[in-house]
Parts: C-alpha cells; structure tokens; sequence
C-alpha cells in the first residue's frame, strides 16, 4: 500500500508539471476534451459554489495551476491570492497573468500552506479546484480542511470542485468496458482510476470539516453538461 501511496504522490507530481507545459490552455487544467460552453458551465458551477463574489472580496486561488480562474475572477473582486505545488504551473501563471496586478501567484502546498498563513490573511472566499482526489487518505484530507479553515475569515465560504464520489466509482471505472477503446487502453484508464485516484465519501467528509469548526458544509450536484457530473461532486463550506 505504501508503495501505491508514494507512486501516487509521485504520478500527480510529475503530471501536473507535464500539463503546465501543453499548448491548449484546457490541457494545462486537465480538461482537454473541454468545449468553450464546458468550461462557462464549469465557471458557472463555481460562482455558485462562491455564493457569488464582490468587489471587496479577498480570493483565495488555491491549487490554482496556471490561473486561467484567476482570470476570470479578476476583474470582479479586489484582490487574489493564487498558487499550486507545480514549479512548472506557477511560471506559467506568473506569466500568464503578469498584466493582473491583483493577482499574486506562488508555490505552496495544500498539505501545509506555510507561504500562504505566512501573508496573516483570512480570505473572503477560497476556492479548491479540483484537488482533493490527488492525496493519499482522510488524515490527509483533514489536514488540508484544518489549513484552509485558518485562513477562512469567520463567516467566509470555501468552495471545493469536482471530488471523486466514492459512491459513483464502481459505476465509473465499469463505464470504460463500454468505450471503444483498445484493451490496454482501458487497462491503463482504470489503472489510474485505481491507483492514482483517492475516492471520497462525502459523509465522511463533512463529518470530519464539521469537526474542524466548520458551520456548515453542503454537497452540490455539477452541471450535467460536463463528464465529471458522471462520477464527481462539488461542496462548499461555511466557516
């Protein structure tokens, strides 16, 4: 198990550095086989799970990649903070985003967030894309609940994208078997469904940012035109 644990650690790493690197702006989000109307649904499903943003709102980007969301939400807040793990991802968003002066980008790490509570800021609103399926267990993903918790202004909204549905995994990794797909194809897809992916029970999951000091934390279903609907929930957290 340890060894699938370190791999998996591993596999994402070096991903994410790779995907920083792609041409297609989708591609460095891990959204390749997005449509422009995909990725306005995605949009949509994140000002949602803001409850909406405002001019005087502090950002929180985090594992923000290349910041194409930081972008978007420029214009309407004051400020945002913005960062990933990723060396490769961070270049490119500080130069993607060098023309935002509200934009601050940097590396950190969810896992620990020592540049981000070394800024002594407590953030409006905080958004997590997609991150939570690319660590190891439940300790782990309560250590990055209790981080984002610290930096969360008291009656702030935290807003997390696209987590794997424990629920939904059988169904999902049975779907491949359907695709017309070579064998190794397939194979390898569900390999990395498997191994590389942590699925998350959502009860769980709210049971353990409740404990943390979270007010509340409500599930919310992902727009039906985007594939990660299939397999995924959203969430958000009130602190």
């Amino acid at each position: 198990m340890t060894e699938i644990l370190q791999s998996r650690s591993e596999f994402w790493q070096k991903r994410w550095n790779n995907m920083a690197k792609q041409s297609g702006h989708f591609a460095t989000m891990g959204r390749s086989n997005y449509s422009i109307s995909d990725y306005f649904a995605y949009i949509s499903d994140l000002v949602k799970g803001l409850g909406n943003v405002s001019p005087e709102d502090t950002l929180l980007d985090a594992a923000g990649g290349c910041g194409y969301l930081s972008l978007y939400f420029s214009p309407l807040v004051k400020e945002i903070d913005l960062f990933d793990y990723s060396t490769e991802a961070i270049k490119r968003a500080k130069e993607e985003c060098k023309n935002f002066n509200n934009i601050n980008a940097y590396e950190d790490n969810l896992l620990s967030l020592n540049v981000t509570k070394s800024k002594n800021k407590q953030y409006d609103k905080i958004l997590v894309g997609g991150a939570l399926q690319y660590f190891d267990s439940y300790d782990e993903l309560s250590l990055i609940l209790k981080n984002i918790y610290d930096v969360t202004k008291r009656q702030g909204r935290v807003f997390v994208s696209q987590t794997t549905d424990l629920s939904l995994k059988d169904a999902h990794i049975a779907s491949y078997e359907r695709l017309d797909w070579s064998n190794e194809d397939k194979q390898n897809a569900i390999k990395e469904e498997l191994n590389h992916r942590f699925w998350v029970d959502y009860e769980k999951l709210k049971k353990i940012a409740l404990q943390l000091g979270f007010s509340e934390c409500h599930k919310m279903p992902i727009n039906k035109q985007i594939f990660q609907s299939t397999h995924m929930f959203d969430f958000y957290l009130i602190k």
